[in-house]
């Protein structure tokens, strides 16, 4: 499911004029107008794939891949944090990564970039993908932690830094 979700994610694209396309996968604003032609998109997709059998719960994860994981994005409705369909979670991060890594960042770099966005992405799927990317040792669990959850014998992947960027205790 899945995997389809990553194939189908788009499907919506087909409504949406090739010139906002260029602009959006180059970085370049858009208009207000543009914007929201761009942002229906999944709710196209969602039209065409609700109603075909065993594909609603991947058309619902498909309508809320531009919805953040704290609430805000589209579209917008009260659902936030795990209200939010997994996949549409899940999508968010996927898309947005492979966008960065379109836009020539590596990938440390655009995992760096969509940790600095607090709010909008899941922790528990940017740690896989981020323990992925990595190749961090197989194994282990990679989870964003609070300080106080630290214990000897934990595994840092990366550095605890302070707000001013002070490393704390290097991973």
């Amino acid at each position: 499911e899945i995997e389809l979700a990553a194939l189908l994610s788009q499907i919506g694209c087909v409504t949406v004029p090739g010139e906002i396309l260029k602009k959006y996968h180059a970085g370049e604003e858009l208009t207000t107008e543009e914007s929201k032609v761009w942002l229906g998109h999944p709710q196209v997709g969602k039209r065409l794939l609700a109603n075909i059998p065993r594909l609603e719960n991947l058309a619902n994860g498909i309508y809320y891949q531009f919805k953040n994981y704290d609430g805000s994005g589209w579209p917008e409705d009260d659902k936030k944090y795990n209200d939010i369909p997994f996949i549409g979670r899940l999508l968010r991060i996927i898309l947005d990564y492979d966008l960065l890594l379109q836009r020539g960042k590596s990938e440390k770099e655009a995992l760096e970039a969509m940790n600095a966005e607090l709010g909008k992405y899941d922790h528990n799927i940017l740690a896989a993908l981020e323990a992925e990317a990595l190749s961090i040792e197989r194994g282990y669990i990679v989870r964003t932690c609070h300080i106080d959850d630290l214990i000897p014998g934990v595994i840092l992947a990366d550095d605890v830094r302070d707000k001013n960027g002070v490393v704390l205790i290097p991973s």
